[in-house]
Parts: structure tokens; C-alpha cells; sequence
């Protein structure tokens, strides 16, 4: 993160980060009123400011414009640019410095009367026990604490929202080795944007894209009569991607134990051959933009593999015209539609989180939190679809194998989340990635109809103000009763 006036710095660190670590990202970041570099990148060219000039106390970067020579290295060197100041800014050196400059890293048994930041995973103090302002404990790595685990005296401490399995980092002073007397709490960073959405190949023209999460029938028949109806408006609104989350057949389905056909039959007969013959009635209505099918499975499909994370559901081969067009996706999965990233998995991620998390209360005065938004930041700053530790009891869990494919190793633009939760469409916080994370709610609700959502990709030239990196402004989400 670099302060930027005219570039110069910016464009030195794009330079040697070419040449030491070409990984790393460099980001602009300016004074508020001063953020010439960053409409300059949302414009791809060099752009000055126009009005009236701000006043900051940043006065040794206020810079008008760009450098011609620095932007030439900076427009394609830099990750992005953002402004920053105001209050923080303007504080006074004592308290700014103090809050902003983190002290050194230490164990989390480390004794000593300084501050330190301790980097540690949240634990209860009994296993499985919900967490409670006195029963909060930060245990650390084996390489920096050899495993030790500490209290987490949260008294001090004005915000913090914290869950078993949660990986932090802690400003505070542990005086005795055994208690960690927090003043602020940082709950995690999101994943890298390992290719900026102004640098891949994004659809040119408008798209939808509709998901929607099972069950996918009624819970007093097996007719799939939702799914029909969903099919019917992905073909209305010719969406270019359907992406279907389970379960499909689920397992503990009142009705499925009467069944005159086998769970595979059933999942052949009622889903796959529904899916297929609207495959290929769109793919001869439109042959050069086909729409694709993506299936996720669940926990709870009777033909999948219960254990989460969990491999993509058996079946037998597609006709190979549809083939192409069909994908049956792991969970949790990433896809990619018309060069828009989607990160999806049918864990209930913001019920778990929230059944498990401890929040602090508001501030007096200030505004009530958004308890949704909340959850769905966890999963991205904890990179994670399941960053629970314990994860539920009754939900089978290879934890090794959940560190690697149930990470989220790379930034998505949109996030899914289906849950029980009421549904919604909300924009992450820039500390969180600035996703879209949507949840659509259940396509059935026992007997009667749910929710699906229409996800509508517009181009980026007919979105004004929007910076070049931006997917989110650019995406109108409806989401409608089946």
C-alpha cells in the first residue's frame, strides 16, 4: 500500500515488485479529494481532477493529476488505487499512530508489559461449547506458540464478532502469559484477485445467470414441478448459465421411501432428463450462445458422497451434443461465466457462523450493524466455506481435505451462499472483497414454493462511475418466488 501523489513511489515499487516478487500486488492510495489515480484507472487514461481542490492535512500528496512518465508504469503495474484520510488522517499523531501502526508479532503465551499482536485461531474454553465473553481463548500455531493457547480478555476491546475456528490477529498486552487484554481485533484479510476483472475477457454483451437451491420438489411429491417452472424461466430469459445447488434427491424426503424407482432412477428420470431436454431445446434455439448447467451437490443428496468437501455426483454420460454444456461441479465450487468468477457451496454458511458467533454490542449512537453482511465477510476473510473449528456435529468433515478444497484460494466477484436465512443481495465491504454475495433462500419450502434468483451481468461501458475492477455495479440481482 503505497501513498501516492503524482505516482512516483507507486511506479518505483511496481518496478522492483516486477523484478524481486511479480506476485505481489501494489495499490495506490490517496488522499480523499485527491483521488486522481484511482479515476484515472477506472478511465484507462491519464485524468485530472476537476473542482475545487480538497483540503487534507496529507499535504505532501496533493497531487492534481498523474505523472505522464509514473502512469505509463503505474496503469499497468498497479492492482488498483483507493482513497483514504478524512478522520483517521486527521487525527492527532498520539491517538492516529496508536491505532494505526500495529506492534510486533508475539506468541500468544509471549509474557510482557508491551503490546503486542498475537496471530492465533478462536477457541471456546470447553469443546463445543458456545462462545461467551469469558469463555473466549486464542490458541496458537505450533511453529510460534507450540500450540499454547491463552484467554482473551475482550472487556476493552469496543467491536468484535468472533467464532470457534476463526483465524485472527489480536492487538494487546498478555502481562502474565495466560490472559491477552485485547483492544482491537482484526478478523482476517480476503483472498488475492489473482486476475483483475479489467484484465480478462469479459462478456461484451449482457448475460443472466439464475441459481437456485434445492430441494428441488415439494416435500408431499416427487414430481419436480419446481424444477419445470425454474427450467421454463431460464429459457424465458435465455439465461446464459443455470447453476443448480443441491439436494437433488434428498435423502430424508418424506415421500422418497414410497418411491416406485430406485434414488437413481429417480435423480436420471426427474432431474437429469428435465435438465437435458432444456439443454438441448436451447442449444438448437440458440446454437452460437448455448446456455450452460451447473450442478452442485449437497450434504443431504441421497447419491452423493456425504462427507464435505465433497467430489461431483455420479451419473451416467450425457448425449455428447449436450455433454459440453453440462458441468457436475464439486462443492464447494468455482466457475467462471462469461469471465465473471462465481465462488458457490451448498453449506449453510451463514447459519452455522451465525449459531456460533459472538458479537459485541453496538456502540451508543451508532448504527446497527448489518448482522448478514457480517457473515457472509467471514467466509471470504477466513477464505473459507466451512472456517468453523468444530464444524457442526452432525456434519461429516475431512478437516484436511477442507484446507484444500474447501478453500477460497482466489477473489470471486460473486459469492453464493444459499441459506435458511432470509434472502439477499448485498455488497461485501472492501475489507472483505468487495463481493456480491447473494442467497437466494430454498427453490421449496415443504410444500409450497421458494426463491430463485436472476443475476444480470451488464456490459461495463453502459455502467457509469463504475471503477474498471468493479463487477458487483454492474450486476442486478431479482429475487423472485417460484
Amino acid at each position: 500500500l503505497v501513498p501516492t501523489g503524482g505516482g512516483g513511489m507507486a511506479g518505483g515499487c511496481c518496478l522492483a515488485r516486477d523484478a524481486a516478487s511479480p506476485q505481489t500486488q501494489v495499490w495506490a492510495i490517496e488522499p480523499e479529494g485527491y483521488d486522481d489515480h484511482r479515476t484515472s484507472l477506472a478511465r484507462g487514461e491519464r485524468t485530472p481532477l476537476s473542482g475545487t481542490p480538497a483540503t487534507t492535512i496529507c499535504d505532501a500528496l496533493q497531487a492534481n493529476a498523474p505523472g505522464h512518465v509514473t502512469f505509463a508504469i503505474n496503469s499497468g503495474g498497479l492492482a488498483g488505487a483507493a482513497a483514504g484520510g478524512g478522520a483517521a488522517a486527521e487525527a492527532s499523531p498520539t491517538e492516529g499512530g496508536e491505532e494505526a501502526e500495529w506492534p510486533p508479532v508475539a506468541g500468544v503465551v509471549a509474557a510482557g508489559p508491551e503490546a503486542a499482536t498475537f496471530v492465533g485461531r478462536v477457541c471456546s474454553d470447553s469443546e463445543g461449547g458456545k462462545l461467551n465473553p469469558q469463555s473466549v481463548w486464542l490458541e496458537g500455531s505450533r511453529s510460534s506458540s507450540g500450540a499454547c493457547r491463552a484467554r482473551l480478555d475482550l472487556s476493552e476491546c469496543a467491536e468484535y464478532a468472533l467464532f470457534p475456528g476463526q483465524v485472527v490477529a489480536v492487538r494487546g498486552v498478555n502481562l502474565l502469559g495466560h490472559t491477552i487484554r485485547a483492544s482491537r481485533v482484526l478478523c482476517g484479510s480476503p483472498p488475492p484477485n489473482a486476475v483483475p476483472p479489467s484484465e480478462r475477457e469479459i462478456s461484451p454483451e449482457p448475460f443472466n445467470v439464475i441459481t437456485a437451491t434445492g430441494p428441488f420438489t415439494c416435500s408431499d411429491d416427487l414430481s419436480f414441478a419446481p424444477l419445470d417452472a425454474l427450467l421454463e424461466q431460464a429459457t424465458s430469459r435465455r439465461a446464459l448459465a443455470l447453476v443448480l445447488v443441491g439436494p437433488f434427491v434428498e435423502a430424508d424426503h418424506p415421500a422418497l421411501a414410497a418411491a416406485e424407482v430406485g434414488y437413481e432412477d429417480l435423480f436420471e428420470q426427474r432431474v437429469m432428463l428435465k435438465v437435458e431436454a432444456f439443454l438441448a431445446a436451447a442449444a438448437e434455439a440458440y446454437p452460437h450462445a448455448p446456455p450452460h448447467v451447473v450442478l452442485v451437490p449437497s450434504p443431504r443428496d441421497v447419491l452423493a458422497s456425504p462427507v464435505y468437501p465433497q467430489p461431483p455426483l455420479p451419473r451416467r454420460r450425457s448425449p455428447e451434443q449436450i455433454a459440453p454444456l453440462l458441468h457436475l461441479a464439486p462443492n464447494p465450487a468455482a466457475i467462471d461465466v462469461g469471465g465473471v468468477r462465481i465462488a458457490v457451496g451448498s453449506l449453510d454458511a451463514l447459519l452455522m457462523i451465525g449459531s456460533a458467533e459472538l458479537a459485541s454490542a453496538p456502540q451508543p449512537g451508532a448504527p446497527r450493524p448489518d448482522r448478514l453482511l457480517r457473515l457472509a465477510s467471514h467466509v471470504l476473510q477466513q477464505r473459507s466455506f466451512l472456517p468453523l473449528l468444530p464444524p457442526p456435529a452432525d456434519l461429516p468433515v475431512d478437516m484436511a481435505h477442507n484446507f484444500v478444497a474447501g478453500a477460497i484460494d482466489t477473489r470471486p466477484d460473486i459469492l453464493l451462499l444459499p441459506s435458511q436465512l432470509a434472502p439477499f443481495a448485498k455488497v461485501l465491504p472492501d475489507a472483505a472483497g468487495g463481493a456480491l454475495c447473494v442467497n437466494a433462500g430454498r427453490l421449496t419450502r415443504n410444500a409450497a414454493g421458494g426463491n430463485y434468483a436472476t443475476l444480470s451481468v451488464h456490459p461495463r461501458a453502459q455502467v457509469d462511475g463504475a471503477r474498471t475492477s468493479d463487477i458487483a455495479p454492474r450486476v442486478a440481482v431479482e429475487i423472485a418466488k417460484i
